[in-house]
């Protein structure tokens, strides 16, 4: 009885996998495409693929302006209770955009440093994008915007060391980061971004 029950399951089994062995095949992956984009370029994704990637160096600049918006030469003095402004800034000349970039600027705040003016009730910091600036004038791309219409800035976070008082923080070295954690910032392509701070001198 064994032998019997044996031997017709092994030519089952013997018929099943040459079943799969002669059945037309249905699907290769060779056979299959995909595409796919780097930095806005799309190609197909095939071993042959050619991607052509833009890279270059981009500088993050910081400037001293006067209450004006004027820029101030190095080493300029400026006495107790001066009103001045901090801008920072990065001209994106490629001809793609800039994605989930944050921007730190540092300020000191202690005796003989800074105190972090308040522009409107929770806001510390304005921006604005300058498109078609040439390279090597953005200090003067943005001195020709100065009165123009600045964006209040909501998404910084920063360490606040210090109580703040009157909207102002008056102690500490103060972080601004502007591109949150959760909302990185993007700065579209053959663009200027700037961001300024208001500042008195303690």
């Amino acid at each position: 009885m064994k032998s019997f029950l044996t031997l017709p399951r092994f030519y089952l089994l013997v018929l099943s996998l040459a079943g799969c062995m002669i059945c037309p095949r249905l699907l290769w992956a060779a056979d299959n495409t995909a595409t796919g984009s780097i930095g806005g370029t799309t190609g197909t994704l095939q071993p042959s693929a050619t991607i052509s990637l833009e890279v270059k160096a981009l500088e993050l600049v910081k400037e001293v302006r006067s209450s004006t918006g004027q820029p101030l030469a190095r080493d300029t003095a400026a006495g107790q209770g001066s009103v001045l402004w901090f801008v920072i800034w990065v001209h994106n000349d490629l001809s793609t955009a800039l994605e989930d970039i944050q921007l730190e600027d540092v300020v000191s705040s202690g005796p003989g440093q800074f105190t972090v003016l308040s522009l409107a009730p929770g806001v510390h910091a304005q921006a604005i994008d300058l498109s078609g600036v040439n390279s090597g004038e953005a200090t003067a791309a943005i001195t020709g915007a100065w009165e123009a219409s600045w964006q209040d800035v909501t998404d910084v976070s920063g360490d606040h060391s210090g109580t703040p008082a009157s909207g102002e923080y008056d102690s500490g070295t103060q972080t601004f980061r502007f591109g949150t954690s959760g909302t990185l910032t993007t700065i579209p392509a053959n663009t200027l971004r700037a961001y300024r701070l208001k500042v008195m001198v303690n």
